[in-house]
């Protein structure tokens, strides 16, 4: 099973609150290869842009540390003899919310999900999990529509700018599966994001805590 075309990856990597956390998102587009230097730094200001911005904000804890691009092949993996290019931030680039300890953890996100003119089926839509919002809930423990809405606006502003460049168009791709071997390729239109915070995939690995109690269950 493969992927229907070689495509360029570039992914955001950050450094989260707590001391050894980490985060990314990868966003795949559809242009042709090698890569280069120039290409990832042409993306940094896009992105710098999204991270930074206020309001809504990112709490100034998350920083964004560096992209990364590579051009990757039909199985999945960097082609072989290409190589990955970086544009480190320096200095780092903190979110744009008020200076303060963050609302949330870092297993706590926004998910973007990154939708197609395809209702279902394979590369229908993906998603990215982004730090959460630095704002906090409402009694229904809910983000305010008009505060996601705004929040998803200019993520949606970075990915116009990168899909419009010499990256290629932004898309979602699926690996084959038995009834469609070559796999699937479809080009992102719009983005939407949901009012409740979600979680990562993964729990914390440095973040120590103790439990509050032992129960014994009979």
């Amino acid at each position: 099973m493969t992927f229907p075309e070689a495509h360029n990856l570039l992914t955001v990597h950050w450094k989260g609150p707590a001391v050894g956390e980490t985060g990314q998102i990868g966003l795949r587009f559809d242009g042709p290869g090698p890569v280069s230097q120039a290409m990832v730094d042409g993306a940094a200001a896009a992105v710098s842009t999204w991270w930074s911005a206020s309001p809504p904000a990112i709490n100034p804890a998350y920083q964004l540390e560096y992209l990364r691009l590579a051009r990757i092949g039909t199985n999945g993996k960097y082609i072989p003899t290409t190589q990955s290019w970086d544009h480190v931030y320096a200095p780092v680039v903190a979110g744009g919310g008020a200076v303060g300890v963050p609302k949330f953890t870092q297993q706590t996100a926004m998910v973007i999900t990154l939708d197609t003119d395809l209702p279902r089926g394979l590369a229908h839509a993906g998603r990215v999990y982004t730090p959460p919002l630095d704002v906090a809930l409402q009694s229904t423990m809910l983000w305010q529509t008009s505060t996601v809405t705004s929040a998803v606006n200019t993520f949606a502003a970075m990915l116009s700018t990168l899909s419009g460049s010499d990256l290629g168009a932004l898309a979602i791709y699926s690996f084959g599966n038995a009834t469609v071997p070559g796999g699937a390729k479809q080009l992102v239109t719009s983005c939407y994001a949901d009012t409740r915070p979600d979680v990562q995939r993964r729990r914390a690995r440095s973040l120590l805590g103790l439990k509050s109690s032992v129960a014994v269950v009979t």
